[in-house]
């Protein structure tokens, strides 16, 4: 699917269009010094990593896309880029031939634009094609040839980043080291998960009491697991600095990684109550897993419920009734992911019990 890599850039000059001048990286590097800035940018365009081919309903995809690749140091084309003034089928073109690679995402919108199509096209002559896919349609339905080729998730970006990072390292071109990547898509808060030391391999963890590996979207609390490396034939656990969203899975399973390398990025949660998928006390008193003492738990973790379904018992005690018990139902489709409670705790009113994902 990648094409041979050249470790010199082509590019007709922005100053002299007449002329065609080959120059290495350093001879770059030197040449932007030197120019204006309006030109700066112009060899800052013609130098991208990665164009990205998509339809316009998908823009939020190609975003996420996007700065997923800034974050661990690529540069990144899409159509967002097009200066003011501009013809964009000369721009695109250009860009898509200038670029080391070429991410296509397929969409039920992007199979019908006579625009993602000539672009993919393109890349697949040079060889520099990374096809990926939303849920929206399988890769049967895409259009020929490219229903023979792998095509991945487009929110699978560990399997991504790695493709494209492999390509440009046939390249040539050095890699930027992941604490250079930028660091827009998902604001200040998200923090990078990164090796404390190189490791022959790293497997993600399993969300606790289940057997699903961790991923984007995943829920995971202060001192979980998050990945385990394995260093000289010992299991290496990397935990959970505080309650957070992952954002970002950059490594395969089994991968080798270097020391600093980035893994995984997590959003922190100040308050799990505030999250929509958590279940929150409505009351203070004790909080039961079953109706009766004796009976099999109302849920586990990985317990999928709907509406309604019972999640929980909480006892509390009136001077009329006695102890009365009261049925926590679930509010939304989802999986538990996580049991924050044991059977006979004391709860007070807002306290989360259960997230539901």
């Amino acid at each position: 699917m990648l094409g041979p890599g050249r470790s010199e850039f082509e590019r007709e000059s922005p100053v002299l269009p007449q002329l065609s001048v080959v120059l290495t990286i350093q001879q770059l590097t030197g040449a932007v010094r030197c120019l204006g800035p309006i030109t700066q940018n112009h060899l800052v365009m013609a130098m991208a990593d990665v164009f990205i081919s998509y339809a316009r309903p998908n823009r939020a995809q190609a975003e996420h896309v996007a700065a997923m690749l800034r974050r661990n140091g690529l540069s990144v084309w899409y159509d967002t880029s097009l200066i003011l003034g501009e013809r964009f089928d000369e721009a695109i073109t250009r860009e898509l031939d200038k670029a080391q690679s070429v991410i296509v995402i397929w969409t039920s919108d992007s199979v019908k634009s006579p625009w993602v199509y000539a672009e993919a096209t393109r890349a697949l002559e040079r060889r520099l094609l990374f096809p990926v896919r939303d849920e929206s349609i399988d890769v049967r339905d895409l259009p020929l040839p490219f229903n023979g080729l792998h095509t991945e998730l487009v929110y699978n970006s560990a399997a991504l980043l790695s493709a494209i990072q492999q390509a440009k390292g046939r390249t040539g071109a050095k890699p930027l080291a992941p604490s250079q990547a930028t660091r827009s898509g998902f604001g200040n808060q998200v923090q990078d998960i990164v090796a404390p030391m190189a490791a022959a391999a790293v497997f993600r963890a399993h969300l606790s009491g289940t057997n699903t590996p961790i991923e984007l979207g995943a829920l995971v609390l202060e001192g979980d697991t998050l990945l385990n490396m394995e260093v000289m034939q010992l299991q290496v656990p990397i935990e959970a600095p505080r309650d957070a969203i992952v954002t970002e899975v950059f490594v395969l399973d089994g991968q080798e990684v270097a020391k600093g390398q980035t893994l995984m990025t997590i959003e922190p949660v100040a308050d799990l109550g505030k999250l929509s998928n958590a279940v929150v006390s409505p009351m203070s008193g004790i909080a039961h897993r079953s109706r009766q003492e004796t009976s099999k738990p109302l849920v586990e973790i990985g317990s999928v419920v709907k509406p309604g379904d019972p999640l929980l018992m909480i006892s509390r005690y009136e001077a009329d009734w006695g102890d009365v018990y009261e049925e926590i139902p679930a509010n939304r489709h989802g999986v538990v992911r996580r049991i924050l409670f044991k059977d006979g705790d004391s709860v007070g009113y807002g306290d989360v019990l259960l997230v539901v994902i």
